[in-house]
């Protein structure tokens, strides 16, 4: 986790280093957010604990995006690293938009446009009661989730791909806005293009949450 009070760089590798030393072969690496009110929240709320400073947060984040893959954790994802083979294949599903069943209370589910996610309720979901909530996505929604996911992988997206989807779903003009802007990004450093192909540069990783609401 990254961004905690009383956080230092040094610490920070040091620990990358311990973990790395242990033979794992995936680490995930997250910014903390206090967007929630929680007793963390309360604590800095009252002054009684401080978070490190933007700058200091990115100084972290792009240290370990430099270290872990001299220690065997190469980066497929702004947040994931893994050794050859360890990658997640769970949530690689997710971000490649593949379809995906969850089973039990509050599992959620996705295919084509529809996405459900069962009943909270442990026993009303065993009795078969629990209600379920459907949403059904239109042709827009579908084709802006596929950069909003695909571009937090490091290998990234396949944009000509994505462009001749969206003159099936006749979205053309869509697509070629979210491209104008990914381009402009590219002269900024934030986007690095490699023929139709598009992905996040490390800078561009570290301000993700901010590019992808162009497709949210």
């Amino acid at each position: 986790m990254v961004g905690i009070p009383g956080q230092s760089l040094s610490k920070v590798i040091e620990d990358a280093r311990t973990l790395a030393a242990t033979g794992i072969d995936h680490l995930s690496v997250y910014l903390l957010d206090l967007d929630k009110a929680c007793p963390l929240r309360a604590e800095i709320d009252a002054g009684r604990l401080a978070l490190p400073s933007e700058d200091e947060v990115a100084d972290v984040f792009e240290a370990l995006q430099d270290e872990l893959p001299r220690l065997g954790l190469a980066p497929y994802e702004i947040s994931n690293y893994g050794r050859s083979g360890g990658e997640s294949i769970h949530n690689t599903r997710y971000w490649e938009r593949r379809p995906y069943l969850g089973l039990g209370p509050s599992a959620a589910s996705q295919l084509g446009g529809l996405r459900w996610t069962e009943g909270g309720l442990i026993a009303a979901w065993a009795e078969g009661h629990g209600d379920m909530e459907i949403q059904e996505l239109d042709a827009a929604e579908v084709l802006a989730e596929i950069p909003l996911l695909g571009l937090r992988l490091h290998r990234g997206l396949d944009w000509g791909a994505l462009r001749r989807q969206s003159e099936v779903l006749n979205l053309r003009p869509l697509c070629d806005a979210w491209e104008a802007r990914l381009r402009g990004l590219a002269k900024e450093g934030l986007t690095v293009w490699e023929g139709d192909r598009v992905r996040l540069s490390p800078r561009g990783m570290l301000m993700s949450n901010g590019i992808l609401q162009m497709f949210a």
